[in-house]
């Protein structure tokens, strides 16, 4: 794939947003040149992650404590859900959801979650859904999975992985999704009418 011009842009920018590097170059000028950059890793923090007060991610799922350590460090409000199930709502805890992540692992695979999945999908398309599992090969954050999940991240999940997922799925995948299912609701009526 070539990177040409804004989209090359785009794509530098999301790359630095992973590792939100920060580069300090001071001139010297007793020396008259440039010191080496000083490089500051952040590897503790989601940095890109915009969720609201009034909104909540919720974690369903065993192996997710990390991923929510990182929020709790970020003061975005999270919450522990046992089942799928209990999102019958867009609200959860008087507060908006936002994003699902779920350790598919912890419900024994994806067939076991795939009817969970397609129902808050279908009925709250503007929840952003990202899956943890060992079984899939790499993370993906591409638009093939759209019907169950915005991206799909290989277990164990870095903060870099973690963070570039959810940035993909927030403002690239779900917007996707919800036109999708506007243009599938909209065709439907078309047809019924």
């Amino acid at each position: 794939m070539s990177y040409t011009g804004l989209a090359w842009e785009t794509w530098l920018q999301r790359l630095g947003s992973i590792f939100r590097l920060t580069c300090d170059a001071r001139l010297d000028l007793g020396h008259q040149a440039l010191s080496p950059r000083k490089i500051v890793r952040r590897a503790d923090r989601l940095e890109s992650l915009d969720v609201e007060p009034h909104e909540i991610v919720l974690l369903a799922g065993a192996r997710l404590g990390m991923a929510e350590d990182w929020m709790l460090r970020q003061e975005i409000n999270t919450a522990r859900i046992p089942n799928l199930s209990k999102i019958t709502t867009r609200a959860y805890d008087s507060k908006v959801i936002s994003h699902l992540i779920v350790d598919v692992d912890h419900f024994g695979g994806i067939v076991f979650v795939l009817g969970e999945l397609r129902r808050i999908r279908d009925t709250f398309p503007e929840i952003v859904i990202v899956l943890v599992s060992g079984d899939f090969s790499y993370d993906d954050f591409n638009c093939e999975r759209l019907a169950i999940c915005d991206v799909s991240l290989r277990s164990p999940v870095s903060l870099a992985s973690l963070e570039f997922g959810l940035s993909e799925a927030t403002n690239i995948n779900n917007p996707i999704w919800q036109e999708r299912l506007l243009k599938i609701n909209q065709a439907s009526d078309t047809s019924a009418a």
